[in-house]
């Protein structure tokens, strides 16, 4: 008896060839890029392709890139992500703001094992993991 795995196609032709026509169905999908690296342009193409689907994404990004700059960038390639963002299917957010400790998680003392000072803020991979895990959304992108 063979399994029959479904598969969600990421829109690219030679990819999906690839991965045996897309990326299973109930997986995580993440790809974390420099936005500067074509890997950066395979996953917008990829969260673009998936919106089209009707599936929910996220976009991550550092302060050193913006949401404005994620918009803008998409709009380029003649992909206008506004609109998902605005129905709420698309959801853009700097992701060591979402890790950064709260004085409450300090007090649980929940997240403080793995805490580690970026750039003044205290950031902890462990609650990074938990709200990716915990999320609404069948496609992230971390840039």
């Amino acid at each position: 008896m063979e399994l029959i795995i479904e598969r969600i196609p990421t829109g690219i032709e030679g990819l999906d060839r690839l991965i045996e026509g897309g990326i299973p169905k109930f997986t995580s999908g993440i790809i974390i890029t420099d936005r500067r690296s074509p890997g950066a342009l395979f996953g917008k193409q990829i969260l673009w392709n998936d919106l089209n689907r009707g599936l929910n994404c996220a976009y991550f990004h550092t302060r050193y890139a913006s949401g404005k700059e994620f918009f803008d960038e998409m709009a380029g390639h003649g992909w206008d992500a506004e609109p998902y963002a605005e129905r709420g299917s698309l959801r853009v957010a700097d992701y060591l703001q979402l890790a950064e400790l709260t004085p409450e998680d300090a007090r649980s003392k929940r997240f403080v094992g793995d805490a580690r000072k970026i750039e003044g803020q205290t950031i902890s991979a462990a609650k990074l993991t938990e709200l990716t895990r915990t999320a609404n959304y069948d496609f992230a992108l971390y840039d």
